[in-house]
């Protein structure tokens, strides 16, 4: 009996690491596709990821909803961004990625490195976004 403990007590917690390490990998894809997403204004994928109750705080303490975001403008003066520092905090159905967005203008005329935390929660099986917040600081290059 105390065998047979050990052995279902190990099958769970081996079953539980891989549906934490999957869930990992899905946020940290769903963390580049988002970002792609906004470079090439896919309004279909953007809808389908934030959750209709999703709240963005800017930088400026300006809030954003799903409607604001999927109306949003496609960024004008960026040559790259990159995804860096990227950690998931798994919390049962909700996460919380953090992570560093380095992106650098046309020309290397500024480098910005936006910090943001984003919250997710597994609704009917799939990760949706219901908050993000982002701080930003900038270096302007002449």
């Amino acid at each position: 009996m105390r065998r047979a403990c050990c052995c279902v007590v190990i099958v769970l917690s081996q079953l539980l690491f891989a549906q934490t390490s999957g869930d990992t990998a899905e946020l940290i894809a769903l963390e580049h596709r988002w970002l792609q997403a906004i470079q090439q204004h896919d309004t279909a994928f953007l809808n389908s990821l934030l959750d209709d109750s999703f709240v963005d705080t800017a930088p400026d303490g300006h809030l954003r909803s799903k409607q604001d975001v999927l109306a949003g403008p496609v960024a004008q003066n960026v040559e790259s961004e990159k995804l860096e520092d990227l950690a998931v905090h798994l919390h049962g159905d909700v996460a919380v990625v953090t992570g560093i967005n380095v992106v650098t203008g046309k020309g290397k005329s500024y480098v910005a490195t936006v910090h943001f935390t984003d919250v997710f929660q597994k609704i009917q099986g799939h990760w949706k976004a219901i908050a993000a917040q982002e701080d930003v600081s900038v270096q302007t290059h002449k």
